[in-house]
C-alpha cells in the first residue's frame, strides 16, 4: 500500500485498526567518546543490547531484528514509518547532541587497520532491505583502539548496479576508542558520520574493498546503513529530565519507510564524553 495520505488515515490506522507499536529503549554507553565525532550507540549495552559485529573476517553479514530496537515487526503489504520519537538524558555528554536512528543493513568486519594492501570484502549475502541500494551509506566503526590519522578509500556498487566506484579518499580521526565512527570529526580530510561517494552516487549497494594508504592502527567493521530519523537533545539537567520529542507527519513530514526485518539502533554526535551516560526514550509506529 502507499502508506499514509493525510492526518485522518493516521488516526484512523492507530485507533480503529490498531496499527501502532510503542517500544521503549535504555542504553548505557560503554565507551568514552570525543565532542564533535560521531560514535555508534548499538556496541553499548541495555535495551537492545550491545551489538560488537562480531562475526568472520571481511565477510558480510546482517543483523537480526530482535536485537535492535523494537519496531513492531513485520507488517507487508502495509508501509511502516516512525510516529513519534523522545529521547531524554541526565548525562551531559548527551546536551547539544543530536541522534541518527539508521536501519543497519549489512557489515564487513574485522578489517585489519594495519595491513596497507587492498583489504578484498566476501560478498556473502547481500543488502536485506534497501536492495536498490538507494540512500544507503557507509561508515567506519572501530572495533577497539586504533592510532588514527591515515587516509583510505572503498571500492563499491552504487545504487545503480555499477560496480568499481571509488570513495575520495577520507582522513581517519585519532580519537583511539572503541565504538567511534572513524571517518567521522572536524579534522582535515575528515567527513561526517558516513564516507563520502564518487560525485553524482546516491546510495550504495555492496563494498567490495578498502584500502588504507598507511597503518591506521586497530580493528575495524565497514557498516552500510539507512538513515531513518534524525532527533537533537538540547537540554540535560540532574534533577530533571525534559525529553526532546518530534512527532513525524506533524514536525519532520519524514517519509522514510521502516523496512520489514529492520534492525534499528542510533548513532550519536556527542558534545562531550558519553561514557556511563544512559540514554532512555520510546520510539512509536504506525503503518497503512
Amino acid at each position: 500500500m502507499a502508506g499514509f495520505s493525510g492526518f485522518r488515515e493516521i488516526k484512523e490506522s492507530m485507533q480503529s485498526d490498531g496499527k501502532f507499536w510503542h517500544a521503549s529503549f535504555r542504553k548505557v554507553v560503554s565507551n568514552a567518546t570525543v565532542a564533535g565525532v560521531w560514535c555508534d550507540l548499538s556496541y553499548s549495552p541495555g535495551n537492545p543490547p550491545a551489538n560488537f559485529y562480531a562475526t568472520e573476517p571481511l565477510v558480510s553479514a546482517t543483523l537480526s531484528p530482535a536485537k535492535g530496537i523494537d519496531n513492531g515487526g513485520n507488517v507487508s503489504p502495509d508501509r511502516k514509518f516512525v510516529k513519534k520519537l523522545f529521547v531524554y538524558s541526565q548525562s551531559t555528554g548527551f546536551q547539544s547532541s543530536t541522534l541518527m536512528l539508521c536501519d543497519y543493513l549489512l557489515y564487513y568486519p574485522f578489517i585489519d587497520g594495519d595491513d596497507t594492501a587492498p583489504q578484498t570484502f566476501t560478498n556473502s549475502v547481500s543488502l536485506p532491505r534497501s536492495t536498490d541500494g538507494k540512500g544507503v551509506r557507509a561508515m567506519l566503526v572501530s572495533q577497539g583502539s586504533y592510532n588514527g590519522g591515515v587516509t583510505f578509500q572503498i571500492e563499491y556498487t552504487n545504487q545503480d548496479g555499477t560496480p568499481g566506484r571509488l570513495s575520495p579518499l577520507v582522513t581517519t580521526n585519532t580519537a583511539a576508542l572503541a565504538a567511534t565512527v572513524v571517518n567521522s570529526g572536524t579534522h582535515v580530510g575528515g567527513s561526517g558520520p558516513f564516507v563520502p561517494m564518487q560525485g553524482g552516487d546516491t546510495g550504495i549497494r555492496s563494498v567490495e574493498s578498502i584500502t588504507f594508504a598507511s597503518p591506521n592502527g586497530g580493528i575495524l567493521s565497514l557498516v552500510l546503513v539507512k538513515p531513518i530519523f534524525e532527533i537533537g537533545i538540547e537540554e540535560v539537567t540532574a534533577s530533571l529530565n525534559t525529553p526532546s520529542q518530534l512527532e513525524n507527519f506533524y514536525d519532520q513530514m519524514n517519509g522514510n519507510v521502516i523496512e520489514d526485518g529492520a534492525y534499528l539502533n542510533f548513532i550519536c554526535l556527542p558534545n562531550a564524553s558519553l561514557s556511563a551516560g544512559i540514554l532512555s526514550g520510546m520510539l512509536v509506529t504506525t503503518w497503512r
